[in-house]
């Protein structure tokens, strides 16, 4: 018995102490934490102690040391994990955030709790985001019909940006489709001093007694000096800044059974082509109750050679285009050069036509978008002039091959180098834009600078495609979007493999070579003459 109790009496001293202990542990976690712990941390071990402090004492703390201090994503982890967001009115925690940008903290904070999305389309909506407020009462699926002045302010927004780029004639149609739009973009066609416009949309609409366009005035111009500042000049869009080339044998606009024909038998002749599409731009259709996209229609795919482009009019789809966009797309002696097509494809599967065949499998395809986390590991190279230097056509191969030993070692050096820099940066979770920096996508405009020297015009990207005919800038646009992935893979590849294997190249244009190398280090396929010739010989053309 005295044995027994002696342990009893260690089992007591040994609770007490643990007990104590854990009243110092809780007394840090509730008083200490800014010193030590994160305040994410500090609340999922305050919630593992199962001995919370009353929540009037934890929501003052929020308050007072969170929310004043601007550290809102920190509240927000914090009344996520410890269940205080009944304890926080709607507009406390989404009308600071909203006002300093911080949506995703926003977009995080709503997806869990469903109260507080209201109040987040309201703030969107004050702060002029009409735009993303849109789309998240798609993604949240809440009633439209709530929403309407929102859905409204951003067609206006929309029609702005029209009139300001110059667009509002082309896309007229589309606008004046939408009954609520009619007068507001009559009205900002006067504001601008379009009248011509204005009359003819009030006219086709019978709007014109609502509207005196005598009154109407053009905006007044400063006649008292004719000269042009040099400011304003390097403003303006240059042609010789842009991209400007050609296939030697034109266009070729396909619409026909016959066209169809002729342009099989010239496509299938060449050893590569590049593929692109074009849709009509999404305005207004995107923000459908349904959520549906049917201005994203495909009207038009192109496809080039090195000597002519041919532009497929997917308006006129139909069997015979079918069978010979299918008899391409599965050849496995044409090589197709994309950039991002997978989207294309996925729309052109969903929205040409629903008997189409032609589009559900694509053999021997290159994807360039591929090559982009080469382009960016190796951003100081490009500005030393890399890229260059390595296009160029060596007249020696000793020399080609000595000076790609040299690149590799200067490329490693700057890839470690790069890497200690990206260590010491802080992501920024605020902007979320893609970019050649932050190791976004690159787009097919960069990829020609990089490449070819120049960057592609985006003038036309946003145009009415499903015009007929199309203007002359739109059959340059499309043409040129398609040639210049030839251009890019025939700089970028025979100065690779060089002209003494034949053989070699055949072999770089099959599929399963491309997916190999592709999948492994693109800075020795690109950069390093000598490392593909080894790459090559040793691995692909292995029995």
């Amino acid at each position: 018995e005295a044995h027994n109790s002696h342990n009893d009496d260690q089992i007591r001293e040994k609770e007490a102490h643990n007990s104590h202990n854990e009243e110092q542990i809780r007394e840090i976690l509730t008083r200490y934490y800014p010193d030590i712990i994160t305040p994410q941390i500090w609340a999922r071990l305050l919630k593992l102690s199962n001995r919370l402090p009353p929540k009037s004492h934890l929501t003052q703390y929020i308050r007072n040391h969170l929310l004043e201090k601007k550290k809102y994503s920190e509240a927000c982890d914090v009344i996520n994990v410890l269940n205080l967001e009944h304890e926080f009115e709607a507009s406390e925690i989404i009308e600071p955030l909203v006002a300093t940008g911080r949506f995703d903290v926003v977009r995080r904070y709503a997806n869990v709790h469903s109260f507080v999305r209201h109040q987040t389309i309201i703030e969107l909506s004050k702060k002029g985001k009409n735009k993303l407020a849109v789309r998240w009462i798609q993604q949240w699926k809440l009633n439209p019909n709530h929403y309407k002045h929102v859905y409204l302010k951003h067609k206006i927004a929309t029609c702005k940006w029209m009139i300001r780029e110059g667009k509002a004639k082309e896309f007229m149609e589309i606008i004046c489709a939408q009954n609520d739009l009619r007068i507001p973009f009559i009205s900002l066609l006067l504001k601008k001093g379009d009248i011509e416009t204005a009359r003819e949309v009030a006219k086709a609409y019978y709007l014109e007694n609502e509207f005196n366009f005598q009154k109407s005035k053009l905006p007044s111009k400063d006649t008292g000096s004719s000269s042009v500042s040099p400011e304003s000049l390097s403003s303006l869009p240059q042609k010789h800044l842009f991209l400007d080339i050609r296939a030697p044998r034109g266009v070729f606009f396909v619409d026909t059974k016959s066209k169809l024909d002729l342009s099989l038998k010239e496509i299938m002749q060449s050893d590569c082509v590049g593929l692109d599409a074009e849709y009509m731009p999404t305005f207004f259709d995107s923000m459908d109750t349904k959520g549906c996209n049917n201005n994203m229609a495909p009207t038009l795919l192109q496809i080039s050679t090195r000597e002519r482009t041919f532009l497929f009019d997917l308006l006129k789809f139909d069997v015979n285009m079918d069978s010979v966009l299918r008899e391409l797309f599965q050849s496995r002696k044409v090589l197709k050069i994309g950039y991002a097509f997978d989207d294309d494809l996925s729309l052109l599967r969903k929205n040409v036509s629903s008997s189409a065949t032609c589009f559900n499998d694509l053999i021997n395809f290159l994807e360039l978008k591929r090559i982009e986390k080469d382009f960016q590991k190796n951003d100081t190279a490009h500005k030393r002039g890399v890229i260059e230097k390595i296009t160029e056509d060596d007249s020696s191969k000793s020399a080609d091959v000595e000076a790609s030993s040299h690149v590799r070692r200067k490329l490693s050096q700057e890839d470690r180098k790069s890497a200690k820099r990206k260590k010491k940066k802080k992501k920024n979770s605020l902007k979320g834009k893609h970019n050649h920096q932050s190791g976004g996508p690159l787009g097919l405009s960069k990829l020609c600078e990089l490449v070819l020297g120049k960057p592609l015009s985006k003038e036309m990207q946003v145009s009415n495609w499903s015009r007929r005919p199309l203007k002359d800038k739109q059959v340059s646009y499309a043409a040129l979007d398609a040639y210049s992935l030839v251009k890019i893979r025939d700089r970028l590849w025979p100065a690779t493999l060089g002209d003494e294997d034949e053989n070699m190249k055949k072999v770089a244009m099959d599929s399963r070579v491309s997916i190999q190398i592709q999948s492994g280090s693109l800075s020795e396929w690109c950069f390093c003459g000598g490392t593909l010739r080894s790459y090559m010989k040793d691995v692909i053309l292995k029995p």
